[in-house]
């Protein structure tokens, strides 16, 4: 009953869909309960409580102060962090310096305002975009997805903007070509060019613009990330990507020696060092997995619509990479979106199950284990966050991609065959 609800269109079941917001509205304070409980407690206490978004805010503050490239020496910038907020946390700046001009704009408000324009903005925008591509089922869509947006607020990450970004790009690639000439196709290439801020979310794109011969999209989309990599140079100098790819060296390292909070990663190589692999091991099976997932993109690219293409280029982006968060997973839902109307026309409600079931376990697995588990006692938190280190999330995904790669098939027709999107 509920399955039929939420893969109804919204227009045909507004009053239960209302209901159905409210719940969520509601499941989230509950979830939010003991983390207000202890965020109270660390500012009457004096103490600043660092997430994320602060290492945004502090790599901005030392931009303008024309230390840019410190943010990329990691001890450093646990210096700058212990000087400003009092306290530090784990969070390595590897961002590509076009970032640190977005990090500059955020440092210009105080933090709380700089915190709130970010968030909202780039949720607003992502849920209208994920709403325009969803025809009419985004509440599915964000249902699967109510985890990382809760984790994507609570740390104020990126993953808004990033999903924002490359649910425009398809927006520009699914359109009608008519209409005036500055919405023309080649310009879905201008917010794929400014995801040179995260690079490795595209890569499927990527595949996808080379398989389709979408040069006017590909070479709009370069054009743009190059000059937003000579902007950041002469912003910051060219020192800063010397210091840039020592960031990237030191990350390598932390990767392998697993200082970054595994149960969070949504990678296979995450998955299998949270199994006690080597950390070689690991990244092999990585390697070998992005090899056939990049495969099937191209299988797909030569078989598949291209609106269906499209999307499993999009959620084999996040895939390739050993480095993923939860926060990350608003970009599936894009490629989510996009495939939606085939999957429901061509799966059986069991792999519709299955797929929403992976999808939405993926998501939550990490904000179960830290918010429930260890605020409430039940595992050891003598090194905090550190001890919950297993993560299913990597094989749960690569699981739901090919299972979608497997419905699709389904309906597979001739490398020029397009569909409009729906409207």
């Amino acid at each position: 009953m509920l399955l039929r609800l939420l893969e109804t269109p919204a227009a045909a079941a507004r009053r239960p869909l209302a209901l159905f917001h409210i719940c969520l509205v509601l499941f989230a304070l509950v979830l939010f309960g003991v983390d207000i409980t202890d965020f109270g407690s660390a500012v009457a206490s004096g103490q600043h409580v660092v997430v994320d978004f602060d290492a945004f805010y502090l790599a901005g503050k030392l931009a303008w102060a024309g230390e840019a490239g410190r943010a990329y020496d990691y001890a450093s910038f646990v210096s700058a962090m212990q000087h400003t907020f009092g306290t530090t946390n784990f969070l390595p700046w590897t961002y590509p310096p076009p970032f640190a001009l977005l990090a500059a704009g955020l440092a210009i408000p105080a933090r709380g305002w700089s915190y709130a324009a970010f968030t909202g903005v780039s949720l607003a925008g992502f849920l209208i975009v994920l709403r325009a591509l969803a025809a009419g089922r985004a509440t599915l869509v964000m249902l699967l997805l109510y985890a990382p947006i809760l984790v994507t607020i609570k740390c104020g990450q990126n993953g808004f903007l990033t999903g924002l970004l490359v649910g425009l790009g398809c927006l520009g690639l699914v359109r009608r070509r008519a209409g005036p000439a500055w919405v023309g196709p080649a310009w879905a290439g201008v917010p794929l060019g400014l995801m040179i801020i995260k690079p490795h979310l595209v890569l499927g794109i990527g595949i996808y613009l080379v398989v389709r011969r979408r040069w006017d999209v590909a070479l709009m989309a370069l054009a743009v990330a190059a000059a937003l990599c000579g902007v950041a140079t002469l912003a910051f100098g060219g020192g800063i990507w010397a210091a840039f790819r020592l960031a990237l060296e030191q990350s390598q390292g932390f990767l392998a020696q697993g200082r970054y909070p595994l149960y969070r990663m949504v990678s296979l190589y995450a998955a299998l060092r949270s199994a006690g692999l080597a950390a070689s091991v690991a990244m092999a099976v990585q390697g070998v997995s992005a090899l056939v997932i990049v495969g099937a993109v191209v299988a797909a690219g030569l078989r598949l619509s291209a609106r269906n293409c499209l999307g499993l280029a999009v959620i084999a982006s996040l895939l390739t990479s050993p480095y993923g968060y939860d926060y990350d997973l608003p970009v599936i839902g894009i490629g989510l979106a996009l495939v939606l109307p085939d999957v429901l026309r061509l799966a059986s409600r069991y792999e519709r199950g299955a797929l929403y079931g992976a999808i939405f376990v993926a998501g939550a697995f990490g904000l179960v284990q830290s918010t429930i588990w260890l605020r409430l006692g039940l595992v050891p938190s003598s090194d905090g966050v550190r001890d919950l280190r297993l993560t299913l999330a990597g094989p749960l995904l690569a699981a739901a991609f090919a299972l979608l790669f497997h419905i699709l098939r389904r309906d597979a027709v001739a490398p020029d065959a397009t569909r409009s999107m729906p409207t």
